[in-house]
This record gives C-alpha cells, sequence and structure tokens, in this order.
C-alpha cells in the first residue's frame, strides 16, 4: 500500500472511529438511565460505575480519532497497527465487564470496537509493507 492509499485507509478507519464514538455516547446515556431506574434495586450502581469508566474512556478515544485523522501529527504504520492490534484483548475484557455491569448495550459497543479492530489487523500485510497493494 503506497502513502497515499495508506493516508486515504487511515481516514477511512478514523471516520469508523467516530461512528463508533457516537455509539459509545449513546451508550452512556442508555447507561446513565438505567443506572438511575435501576439503583432502587442496587444493580444501579454498577451500571452508573461503568457508565463513568465508559465517560474517560471516550475521552481517551476521542484523542486517539484526532491522532489518527491529524495530517499534522502523521500516526506511522507500525504504530497505527499497534494501536488496534493492543486495542483488539482490551475490547474483549471490558466486553464482558460491560455486559456484567452495564448491560447489553456497552457489550454491543465493544463488539463494534473488535470488529474494527479485526478489519484492521487483517490488513497487516498492506500496512506494514508499503510494497503491496491488497486493501480490498
Amino acid at each position: 500500500m503506497t502513502d497515499i492509499e495508506f493516508n486515504e485507509f487511515r481516514n477511512k478507519i478514523g471516520n469508523l472511529m467516530i461512528i463508533s464514538a457516537a455509539l459509545w455516547l449513546l451508550i452512556i446515556i442508555a447507561q446513565f438511565f438505567i443506572g438511575i431506574f435501576t439503583l432502587i434495586f442496587g444493580y444501579g450502581i454498577a451500571t452508573l460505575l461503568i457508565m463513568i469508566y465508559n465517560i474517560v474512556n471516550l475521552v481517551r478515544y476521542f484523542k486517539s480519532i484526532s491522532r489518527i485523522k491529524s495530517k499534522t501529527n502523521y500516526v506511522g504504520r507500525e504504530a497505527f497497527y499497534n494501536y488496534f492490534s493492543n486495542g483488539f484483548g482490551i475490547s474483549v475484557i471490558f466486553m464482558f465487564i460491560n455486559l456484567i455491569l452495564g448491560g447489553v448495550v456497552g457489550f454491543l459497543g465493544n463488539l463494534y470496537d473488535m470488529i474494527l479492530s479485526l478489519y484492521v489487523t487483517n490488513k497487516k500485510e498492506a500496512i506494514l509493507n508499503p510494497a503491496l497493494n491488497n486493501l480490498d
């Protein structure tokens, strides 16, 4: 993949990450209302705690999006690939934490992030080897 193709691919992934961030914002809102509603039963505390954790991660996620999409702060091929390959394991862990504490909505958000990570990591050779041209 040439540098131009890599930049286009990186921007495409950045746009998909924006969709993920919007999804996480909706999940946080849902967790807030679920947490408030179920606070009476004691379960809401766990949901509100995972909601706070998701807010912190959403802020970090927005910083990652801006780094990946930034033209002036170029993210190299290896750093780009490593971000997604490392993120897969974290998504698996927090998928189940969200499922247990935050409900199905957090599980679905992590599922989207896992699919995005898999999409990028399946393009490893094309990302890390500029001579290859197999993005599709």
